[in-house]
């Protein structure tokens, strides 16, 4: 059997509407530092680094020290990126994985 991939969320959000503003201001602030965010929605992301295979997903614990939940995953040219409140949603830089490192990357369902 498929797995069942959600439709669209940014946890936290209120409203539809809400998390359509919280991922738009997620983009923003990712291009304005640097991070060519596309508009293409990444609910899951599996990679491999220094030998250890990792998942991140929307909604979880982030996989790289487990602090924070996971609000947003972007593609942004040769990068996916990681967002979490302190991880570039309300300040800092997401946690980048490089694309040699990425074994896998589930879109939300449309």
């Amino acid at each position: 059997m498929a797995d069942a991939f959600p439709g669209y969320f940014f946890p936290g959000a209120g409203s539809p509407e809400q998390a359509e503003r919280f991922r738009e201001a997620v983009v923003r602030f990712a291009r304005d530092n640097g991070f060519p965010a596309t508009p293409r929605r990444i609910f899951r992301l599996a990679h491999r680094v220094d030998g250890i295979d990792r998942t991140d997903e929307v909604g979880q614990l982030e996989s790289h020290d487990g602090h924070e939940v996971v609000v947003a995953i972007l593609e942004a040219g040769k990068l996916f990126c990681v967002v979490t409140p302190s991880r570039g949603f309300m300040r800092g830089t997401p946690i980048p994985y490089h694309r040699d490192e990425v074994t896998e990357v589930v879109d939300f369902a449309r």
